[in-house]
């Protein structure tokens, strides 16, 4: 355990990254501010929600392939382009969200995706119009032309109040509000994998939750995934808490 180095602002800081038990049931851990993390696995400070939404937009390598079932869960909590229009603060930018669209209006949502160089728009369940979508409207494209700012706000709003988008959802949840039930955002009970959070005071990890829907198996991951994740030799049903120091000595604490 390496314990004798300062890190900066330790208390706005988490790590999350992915674990798999002995069953092949991957989870997600959040390490708390000052907490051990595996030092040879866990890249970089991330938070839960970001490691998802990174895990679908990766290539191949580091995508985590998600069963019907499990992107179905997450939309549970989806909201409707009307209350999403009536509640959003105003602005052309669409974040880390998954949509559901009419696919005959695909064409609508490929120019919108084509908009600026830095969109995102990966295919999770086409066939039943789901999208992740992470659309930003003020970046330098690849030709170095600045796109319009106006256009790109009329093109996003179009796919709202043209019906192009029928429901969305962010992904954005914290397991420390984990009962919130908030319209338009994903819940934790909603993500396909088991959910560990690490005791602030004593480095001890908690399991919070387990997901109502199928877990994500190992076999689901890409190849570069499955080599960084952290491997429990337990099975995540069968114990309340552990100290990750236990299975990687190597750690360091924030």
């Amino acid at each position: 355990m390496k314990t004798n180095k300062e890190y900066p602002a330790t208390h706005s800081m988490a790590t999350s990254w992915f674990a798999v038990d002995a069953e092949g049931n991957v989870g997600i851990i959040e390490f708390e501010d000052n907490g051990p993390v595996p030092t040879d696995i866990v890249p970089e400070t991330e938070c839960s929600d970001s490691i998802i939404c990174e895990a679908i937009c990766a290539d191949s390598k580091e995508r985590i392939s998600f069963e019907p079932d499990q992107v179905l869960s997450l939309m549970r909590n989806s909201i409707s382009a009307k209350e999403y229009l009536k509640n959003k603060v105003h602005q052309p930018i669409i974040t880390d969200s998954l949509i559901e669209i009419d696919s005959d209006r695909l064409p609508e949502l490929l120019k919108a995706a084509s908009h600026c160089a830095n969109n995102k728009l990966i295919p999770l369940l086409p066939e039943k119009g789901i999208y992740y979508i992470d659309f930003w409207y003020n970046y330098i494209d690849k030709s170095s032309i600045k796109t319009d700012e106006n256009l790109s706000e009329q093109i996003y709003n179009d796919l709202f109040e043209n019906n192009v988008i029928k429901r969305i959802i962010q992904i954005c949840f914290d397991f420390d509000f984990c009962d919130n039930d908030i319209p338009g955002v994903v819940q934790p009970s909603d993500i396909p994998f088991a959910q560990m959070l690490q005791d602030y005071s004593n480095g001890e990890i908690e399991m919070i939750r387990l997901p109502h829907c199928t877990d994500v198996k190992f076999q689901q991951l890409g190849l570069e995934l499955k080599q960084k994740i952290i491997r429990l030799p337990f099975k995540f049903n069968d114990i309340s808490k552990f100290r990750i120091e236990d299975f990687y000595p190597d750690s360091k604490e924030y």
